[in-house]
């Protein structure tokens, strides 16, 4: 069962042999993962080689799952910034239409 706690840097000595720690920064654009058996630590490390958090860490949630899900969580999250990217280019086209509407210009759709 994965859990989300507001992050602090001495719960990264309570995870246990195996699990993966996901951090996600306040504005959900970085993820690095601290633990994980596939990565070997490399993407944290990479971040920050003192095995310190990063600063902009520090209203981060964290979530410990198996590492058997890490490919699960990647795909989900990819998943969910493609979807942001499709929605808001749905957007400006729709606003894009209305104001070309406004203009009294026809607009292929």
């Amino acid at each position: 069962m994965s859990r989300a706690l507001p992050l602090d840097a001495s719960l990264l000595g309570s995870l246990m042999e195996g699990d993966t720690i996901f951090l996600t920064s306040k504005d959900d654009e970085s993820m690095f993962l601290y633990g994980d058996p596939c990565t070997d630590q490399a993407e944290f490390k990479q971040s920050n080689t003192k095995g310190q958090l990063p600063e902009n860490f520090e209203y981060c949630l964290w979530t410990v799952v198996p590492a058997q899900q890490y490919q699960q969580v990647k795909q989900l999250r990819r998943f969910r910034k493609q979807n942001q990217k499709q929605l808001a280019a749905a957007e400006k086209k729709q606003v894009e239409r209305a104001a070309a509407e406004r203009a009294g210009k026809p607009q292929l759709l």
